[in-house]
């Protein structure tokens, strides 16, 4: 199969200057049609000691803008996105640098044109602070003067499981902080273009961000660069604040890097979430695409709001097969509306999960459907109620890969995430069936772990005033004060 080749270089965004200098990374993708190399920029210690440096200097004037200002640029901002070369180039290179399918990368960044709009930050603000102008001036309330102010400067340690990461240095500059944004291996790309539309709209909130690359590890230890920020000779920390995305290991370790710095640590670690199904008579037709097309698609399930798995309380005779069945069929539109990608590179590994739940099946305790011909586009395991359900089987579903599980009642679902440790870990859930049941159902979920409830259907789609792993964004990017009278 002969690919397209094709490189590119992805400058380091400093405070609105597009840099090449440092020592070169080369980062490389494919799939079946594009081999991408894409050139990037580490900084060396010294140049990362002068981006803090100068950002720091910032901190002030970041200080000074109001809200309302900030919201009316960013609210331009989404409207200059989605007309921008950097939005074009995007849509260009993630389909191979995700390996996902065009329509799926530009759900993605048509989330941005959602979010960048002042009336969701509007909405935002209203719902996750105590008053609108709470970090413009001094509010009275409940006998107290309340304020919050900026950390001042964030190091945003950035994932690449999603393009919406990159919401983090949004967030970041909406608080009124300075930003230095470190880009993932995976995806270096978002983050930086969209720092260049902030700053071509408004040079001086643009002035508040910093992104550069680096890999996190060389050697199987933490990047060197990383004592610039987190030193361990007890001198003070250059930043006042970080939050780390990405896998359990990058997670802990940063942690634990921050925390011998006395660093406050805005924490978003990897996360299941998945759909119940509690009474499956008189389904609407349409519930099968909403679970495949909304909560198992978006993200190719490496998202922390991607289903891993469908439980299913069925009221009638075979309820649980007969959803898997269901989901099948979705399956088939979906790809013809929207084709999974790179289908050869992924034949063993998903060839092998099938054929791991063979043993279950010739025991009577599940069922494997696949798309005809053996092909890999999507693959959905039915696992009746003789079949336990693990942690490693959530591990599995991943790329159009889902489990339904049958279940006798609603206390199975929870002694699942008793037995496996999952409190911490569950963050979002889609419940379909009436609203008491939906409602007695959610308390005894977020008893055990999870963060927001929403309906089977809509696990990707998030609307202002939800929680974000278990807590509101912008407060843990400031600080709140109190002043008192006499």
């Amino acid at each position: 199969m002969t690919r397209l080749e094709n490189t590119v270089s992805i400058p380091s965004f400093i405070q609105g200057e597009l840099n090449e200098s440092g020592n070169n990374i080369y980062e490389e993708f494919k799939d079946e049609e594009v081999k991408l190399k894409l050139k990037l920029f580490e900084p060396t210690s010294e140049n990362l000691r002068q981006i803090v440096s100068n950002l720091r200097n910032e901190i002030q004037n970041s200080h000074n803008r109001t809200t309302k200002e900030i919201i009316e640029i960013l609210g331009n901002v989404g409207e200059r996105w989605k007309k921008s070369d950097q939005y074009k180039q995007c849509l260009e290179l993630l389909p191979t640098i995700y390996n996902r399918p065009r329509l799926t990368v530009e759900g993605d960044l048509k989330t941005f044109e959602y979010f960048l709009r002042s009336d969701t930050l509007n909405l935002l603000i209203n719902h996750e602070f105590e008053a609108y102008n709470i970090l413009d001036k001094w509010i009275f309330d409940k006998g107290i003067w309340k304020r919050r102010q900026p950390h001042g400067l964030v190091f945003h340690n950035l994932a690449g499981n999603s393009p919406m990461v990159a919401l983090s240095e949004i967030v970041g500059v909406l608080t009124k902080n300075v930003n230095l944004v470190k880009t993932a291996s995976d995806d270096p790309l978002t983050p930086e273009k969209i720092a260049e539309v902030i700053f071509e709209e408004d040079k001086t909130l643009g002035r508040r961000l910093s992104v550069v690359y680096w890999k996190g590890e060389v050697d199987k230890k933490p990047n060197e660069l990383y004592s610039v920020l987190f030193p361990t000779d007890f001198q003070e920390s250059p930043i006042d604040a970080v939050t780390f995305w990405g896998s359990m290991y990058s997670v802990t370790t940063g942690k634990r890097i921050a925390a011998k710095a006395g660093i406050p640590v805005i924490e978003h670690g990897p996360k299941y979430s998945f759909d119940v199904i509690i009474e499956d008579q008189n389904l609407p037709e349409n519930l099968y695409m909403e679970i495949v097309g909304r909560d198992i698609i978006p993200h190719e399930q490496e998202a922390c709001n991607s289903s891993r798995v469908v439980f299913v309380k069925p009221l009638e005779k075979n309820g649980g097969i007969k959803i898997a069945k269901g989901l099948t069929d979705a399956f088939e539109k979906n790809q013809e509306m929207n084709p999974k990608k790179n289908e050869e590179f992924e034949y063993k590994k998903t060839m092998s999960l099938r054929f791991s739940y063979f043993p279950d099946k010739l025991e009577g305790k599940a069922d494997v459907l696949v798309p005809r011909g053996g092909k890999v586009y999507w693959t959905v395991v039915y696992l009746n109620q003789e079949r336990k359900l693990q942690r490693a089987d959530l591990d599995a579903c991943m790329r159009r890969f889902i489990i339904v599980k049958e279940v006798g009642n609603e206390d199975e679902i929870i002694d699942f995430i008793k037995e496996n440790n999952l409190k911490k870990y569950i963050q979002r859930v889609g419940i379909y069936g009436t609203e008491h049941a939906r409602t007695r159902l959610a308390d005894q979920l977020t008893l055990y772990g999870a963060d927001s409830i929403t309906y089977t259907g809509m696990l990707s789609i998030k609307m202002p005033g939800e929680t974000h792993d278990g807590f509101y964004n912008l407060p843990k990017f400031t600080r709140l004060c109190t002043m008192v009278e006499r």
